[in-house]
């Protein structure tokens, strides 16, 4: 329960310092956009993020009976550092994402692929081109689009590999604003492929 409180706590410091900040255009193609580029998007900067978040301490979860007699403990629960720098990570998505959209890409760890992949190639990545598929609409107040981004991974001495990511982007109206519910992808990025294949 503290750490639902952490959270809910951090989530809400990340909308207000960011929410201050531009406004972008509230149609779903924007939004889509917009969130497709700073989820994608890495700088060094975001690479040491990802390096902190490696070092931050787990805490344990204990898990017990409905007498309160203790089953199981585990090391898998958050401390308030590592849900701190996380929520730095992911500064620049949060306020373009619905609650539910955010739980899932934390459990996905989504959020974390991209900076996961420049820390173990040793490079940053910029966003070249967003291409979104045609609307598919549920209803008004739901949308999807199949999206491929062209990005660039950047080595420390300029060398550029560009490579593709594909996947769906689904997006909801809630309080008259679109944000995004569900964000899948269906093809990683080559360069993520390769890593996995070394470890």
């Amino acid at each position: 329960m503290k750490i639902f409180k952490l959270i809910s706590i951090l989530l809400l410091t990340t909308l207000i310092l960011v929410g201050c900040g531009d406004r972008i255009e509230q149609t779903p193609t924007a939004v889509a956009n917009q969130f497709l580029r700073n989820i994608n998007t890495v700088d060094n900067s975001k690479v040491s993020l990802y390096k902190n978040l490696l070092k931050a301490p787990l805490v344990p979860v204990i898990t017990e009976d409905k007498n309160g007699k203790e089953i199981s403990r585990t090391l898998d629960g958050a401390s308030s550092e590592y849900l701190e720098i996380e929520s730095s990570i992911n500064e620049s998505i949060y306020p373009l994402m619905s609650h539910e959209g955010y739980i899932s890409i934390l459990r996905s760890e989504f959020s974390l692929l991209i900076p996961r992949i420049c820390l173990e190639a040793k490079n940053t990545s910029k966003v070249i081109e967003i291409t979104l598929g045609n609307q598919i609409i549920k209803d008004e107040k739901n949308v999807s689009y199949p999206y491929e981004i062209k990005l660039n991974f950047i080595s420390k001495d300029n060398k550029i590999n560009e490579d593709t990511m594909k996947g769906v982007i689904k997006l909801v109206k809630q309080d008259n604003k679109w944000v995004v519910l569900e964000y899948e992808i269906s093809q990683f990025p080559t360069i993520h492929l390769n890593i996995n294949n070394l470890n």
